[in-house]
């Protein structure tokens, strides 16, 4: 597992609480003069982490990547759209040991020991996942890189993993698809922000009163403040509608357990917004929520 790079900690967010990067996927390395060595690691910025991985940057990376003869490495696939950091890391691990993980049953397990891969058990583990009960309810979305597995690898039937998938799948270099999709936050944040801030609200799904205020805080020296404070029922994820005709707000655990709209699955990849009824996009959401959270720390 890649220990965190230094993008998370340096783009002045709160160290204080989590906040859900605006883009993290999880990613698999090929080496180039070795193609039977591969790495997987998680990143919320993949373009930086190959650099690492290459030695272009002179700090971060991983040891099994340094090793000599191995470098350069490419991309081959990336599994991106997590609902939380934490899934994303739960995919990794799982990925990196599917001949254990919970999450491939040991019936239809391709890896049965550590250290026997191939970029085809790779795939079909891939699959396995994404099909999974604990991931299948995600939304993920893939990006795949190099066009062999495009065309060869992701259709075939060598370990009888079924390819008809329905999963967001995109082929195009990681340049290319960054270059059309930079890495940013999400713009509208500061509207939401200000609009959140300039009213009072309620949330409308239990009546409860969301008025506070940056002053309302305690200023927080420790996580442990942080926890005690959130345990005693405070400092609860609140968010709005992202559509930019609402400002319904609610408390993000009253919408996931909103009973008025879909119910089955633990993570909901889409809920309905209960004002303007438009869909609510859960990742986006949950980002707006803990933005806005993050917010009033910062602002102590």
């Amino acid at each position: 597992m890649d220990s965190p790079d230094s993008s998370q900690s340096g783009n002045g967010r709160s160290k204080l609480i989590h906040v859900i990067s605006p883009f993290y996927c999880v990613y698999v390395l090929q080496s180039i003069p070795k193609p039977r060595s591969f790495y997987i690691g998680s990143t919320p910025d993949p373009i930086r982490r190959l650099r690492q991985h290459n030695g272009e940057l002179k700090t971060g990376g991983a040891f099994r990547t340094k090793r000599t003869g191995l470098r350069p490495w490419k991309v081959v696939l990336i599994m991106y759209n997590f609902p939380s950091n934490v899934s994303a890391l739960q995919f990794e691990h799982s990925l990196q040991h599917p001949y254990q993980t919970r999450h491939i049953s040991a019936d239809n397990r391709v890896s049965h020991r550590k250290g026997s891969t191939s970029l085809h058990q790779i795939i079909a583990n891939v699959k396995l996942l994404i099909t999974a009960p604990f991931f299948k309810t995600t939304n993920l979305r893939i990006l795949i890189c190099e066009p062999e597995v495009t065309d060869k690898i992701w259709p075939s039937s060598k370990y009888n993993v079924p390819s008809t998938i329905h999963v967001d799948i995109q082929t195009c270099s990681l340049e290319e698809y960054f270059k059309a999709n930079p890495i940013q936050d999400d713009p509208s944040f500061e509207v939401i922000k200000n609009r959140f801030l300039e009213a009072s609200h309620t949330c409308s799904i239990c009546n409860t009163s969301l008025e506070f205020s940056p002053e309302e805080v305690p200023l927080f020296k420790a996580k442990s403040e942080v926890e005690q404070y959130r345990q005693q029922g405070r400092l609860r994820l609140v968010t709005q509608c992202h559509h930019s005709d609402c400002d319904n707000t609610f408390h993000l655990t009253c919408m996931a357990r909103d009973t008025e709209t879909d119910t089955s699955s633990l993570i909901p990849s889409q809920k309905s917004c209960t004002l303007c009824h438009k869909p609510l996009d859960w990742l986006t959401t949950v980002k707006i929520a803990t933005k806005l959270r993050e917010y009033i720390l910062k602002s102590k």
